[in-house]
C-alpha cells in the first residue's frame, strides 16, 4: 500500500490530534529548530555538519514537545526517538530528499537506514498487510498501534518542506512504501514550501506568513 500525502488542513489537524495530541504548528516549530541549527553552520564546518545539526536539534525539539505530554525518550537500536507506551507509537527525525511534502513525491532518507531501523520499522509491515494491495493511493488509514513514524525534513537552498510519515522499509534500507503521510509543509504552500528568510525585514503589511527566520553565523 502506498498512501498519498494528506494535505487538507482540517483533516491534517484532526489526524495529528488523534494520533499524537499535537498541532501542525507545534511540529513546524520542531522543524524550525532543526533548520535553525543547520543555519548555524558556516563554510568552515565539515560538510556533513548542517545535516547533523538539523537532525540533532530537531530531535531535541521533538523531545521537548512530546515528553511533557507523557511520551518517553527512547534510544532502542541507537535510534533517538520518542515513544508513547499506551499507543505503542514511536517518532524519530530524519533528513529527507526532494520528494518530501509533495503529493507526487516519494520521500527517502538522505542516508540509507541500517539494521536497527529495519528492526524498528518491521512493525509497520504488519500494518501494510491489513489493507488490500491495489494501485489506488489512500489518504488516511484507520489508526493502528505499534507503529514507527518519521518526521521528515527537506531543506535545500532557501526551501523547506516537511511531513510525518509511517514508512515500510525495503531490504536496501530505503522507504519502499507508506502506510500514511501527513503534510506539515508541502508543495501546496506558497512558493512550493516554506522559504527561509535570513535577516530580511518584515513585509510592509506586517504579514510574514509561514516564513522561518534564520540568522546565519559568519565564518
Amino acid at each position: 500500500m502506498n498512501a498519498k500525502l494528506l494535505v487538507n488542513q482540517v483533516e491534517v489537524k484532526n489526524r495529528l490530534h488523534e494520533l499524537f495530541g499535537v498541532t501542525k504548528e507545534d511540529l513546524i516549530e520542531v522543524v524550525n529548530r532543526g533548520v535553525s541549527g543547520r543555519a548555524d553552520c558556516t563554510p568552515h564546518h565539515p560538510a556533513s555538519m548542517g545535516g547533523m545539526r538539523c537532525w540533532g536539534d530537531a530531535t531535541e525539539a521533538l523531545r521537548d514537545l512530546f515528553v511533557p505530554l507523557g511520551w518517553k525518550v527512547d534510544n532502542t537500536d541507537n535510534i533517538p526517538s520518542v515513544r508513547h507506551q499506551e499507543k505503542q507509537i514511536k517518532i524519530a527525525v530524519t533528513n529527507s530528499n526532494f520528494g518530501t511534502g509533495r503529493e507526487d513525491g516519494h520521500p527517502q532518507p538522505i542516508t540509507e537506514k541500517g539494521d536497527g531501523v529495519k528492526r524498528a520499522l518491521f512493525q509497520n509491515h504488519g500494518q501494510e498487510s491489513l489493507f488490500p494491495i491495489s494501485g489506488e493511493k489512500l489518504s488516511v488509514v484507520p489508526p493502528v498501534g505499534n507503529s514507527f513514524w518519521y518526521l521528515c525534513i527537506f531543506c535545500m537552498a532557501d526551501m523547506i518542506r516537511a511531513e510525518l510519515l509511517c514508512p515500510v522499509i525495503g531490504e536496501d534500507g530505503t522507504f519502499k512504501s507508506f502506510n500514511e503521510r501527513i503534510s506539515l509543509i508541502s508543495d501546496k504552500d506558497e512558493n512550493g514550501g516554506l522559504r527561509i528568510r535570513r535577516e530580511i525585514p518584515e513585509s510592509p503589511d506586517g504579514d510574514s506568513g509561514f516564513e522561518i527566520n534564520v540568522a546565519r553565523k559568519q565564518a
